[in-house]
């Protein structure tokens, strides 16, 4: 399920450190649980809206939260049936 695939894919034995998950706002909850679990920080960005993620990718590669590096990774998670539209 995506509450324990997730963790595992976001490295959540390292404690996620570094690592950036960009979720669509409208995600399932069991994808939410998922992120959090990984340990990886994670920031919602508004659902389809392209010009949002854009702004939230750029605001991630400027950024260097882990003493003056950037992330390690950066993941977007949406999700292809949204049961809450």
């Amino acid at each position: 399920t995506n509450s324990t695939i997730l963790p595992a894919l976001f490295e959540a034995q390292a404690g996620g450190t570094g690592i950036l998950v960009l979720s669509d706002e409208l995600n399932h909850r069991s994808i939410v649980e998922g992120i959090r679990l990984s340990g990886a920080s994670v920031r919602a960005f508004k659902h389809n809206d392209m010009h949002d993620l854009e702004a939230q990718l750029k605001r991630a590669v400027s950024e260097k939260p882990n003493g003056g590096k950037p992330w390690r990774k950066v993941f977007i998670v949406v999700e292809g049936i949204y049961s809450m539209e």
